[in-house]
């Protein structure tokens, strides 16, 4: 294999992963907006509440997949660097719980939103861990775009 095969495989792998994760999400949302049974809460019943543990989960782990999906790029807001996929993810809980208060089979809960806050917040910090372990700052390495770029050209099928 490549260089660049290689290259390429790891976006595909990622690519992938982070829009398999985003549809799922939506496919969780477009189900609870409608009204129908999500098979994945009879799974944590057990735990005390469930609902509030997936919020925490989906929209943490939604967090980290987008902030490894866009490399672990951030933003400067006056003194504070903040991750494009913490802002993108948080943007998006906001929108999608004051949205509820206008479909009848939601209701609107500041309590989803702490759950969601939480899990966004601790996601965010494994995020910046992550982004800083040797390893993984390697594989997700920001410079692969431009070896990628500067490799040359091959017309192998």
């Amino acid at each position: 294999m490549t260089n660049k095969t290689a290259i390429n495989l790891k976006y595909r792998i990622i690519n992938t992963l982070a829009l398999s994760f985003i549809l799922f999400i939506i496919w969780i949302i477009y189900t609870a907006d409608t009204g129908g049974t999500i098979v994945f809460v009879k799974m944590v019943k057990f735990l005390p509440y469930p609902d509030k543990f997936g919020h925490f989960f989906l929209f943490g782990l939604l967090t980290l997949v987008l902030n490894v999906w866009f490399k672990f790029k951030k933003y400067q807001i006056k003194k504070h660097t903040i991750y494009t996929g913490t802002v993108l993810v948080s943007i998006f809980v906001v929108l999608e719980e004051l949205s509820q208060g206008f479909l009848s089979t939601r209701s609107m809960d500041i309590v989803d939103l702490i759950a969601d806050g939480f899990g966004i917040s601790v996601f965010t910090v494994l995020s910046y861990f992550i982004s800083n372990y040797k390893p993984f700052h390697d594989f997700i390495d920001t410079k692969d775009t431009k070896k990628l770029n500067s490799l040359p050209q091959t017309n192998n099928p």
